[in-house]
């Protein structure tokens, strides 16, 4: 756990944390410039739930308790593709209306609801269901998560990882982040959008400018 591989590996997981939390709350500012949108938007109420993830993220990382982690992981992103479904469904409608609608029309165990979402391609479709089912590994007793379970047990492992289990996980992490960040991103105003990028230009070293997906919305002042 001393050596320097552990503790860039430490260091990048908890950089991700801190960057999503910020990201999550800029969306959450830059879009309350449309009010009328702001407090009928089921997505942005989301948001702050999401916010509340990150936190849990960030106190159990802190133990190294990696597929407890997962399982959030994987609440976030299928929280992130309902609400932004329920808003393209029920354009027009109250925030209760939608949350009605989430609640009577909307499958559990499931981001089925991404097959109706505009503004995602076909690959990034295919993507997100293949990391959706790599993280529901670790949301049911699965062979794969009580397998390695017991393996960390004889070992007498349990909660020390090591620098390659957190390099797996944080590949995680970022793709999880990167794809939800598109979707809510995608779906909130054009101006709210451009403003949320002009204000994260000036977070230092913001990593998910990298994202597979999250690149694809920068203005072109980033040269991308």
């Amino acid at each position: 756990m001393n050596t320097q591989a552990y503790k860039q590996a430490s260091k990048y997981m908890k950089d991700l944390i801190d960057d999503i939390r910020k990201g999550l709350f800029l969306v959450s500012l830059v879009s309350s410039r449309d009010y009328e949108t702001f407090k009928d938007s089921a997505l942005i109420f989301g948001t702050s739930d999401l916010i509340g993830s990150v936190t849990a993220i960030d106190i159990v990382t802190s133990e190294i308790v990696l597929n407890a982690v997962k399982r959030e992981l994987r609440y976030m992103l299928e929280a992130t593709i309902k609400y932004a479904a329920v808003d393209q469904l029920c354009k027009g409608k109250t925030l209760e209306e939608k949350l009605d609608y989430f609640y009577q029309e909307i499958p559990r165990s499931s981001i089925a609801p991404i097959d109706e979402l505009n503004g995602l391609t076909e690959s990034m479709v295919k993507d997100t269901k293949e990391l959706y089912s790599k993280l529901s590994q670790f949301t049911h007793p699965s062979k794969i998560q009580i397998t390695e379970y017991q393996i960390q047990f004889k070992k007498g492992t349990l909660g020390y990882q090591t620098h390659k289990e957190i390099d797996s996980f944080n590949r995680l992490l970022f793709r999880t982040c990167d794809i939800l960040l598109y979707i809510i991103l995608r779906n909130i105003g054009y101006y709210e959008r451009k403003d949320f990028f002009d204000c994260i230009e000036g977070v230092k070293n913001w990593r998910y400018f990298k994202g597979k997906y999250v690149k694809t919305l920068l203005p072109k002042k980033f040269g991308t």
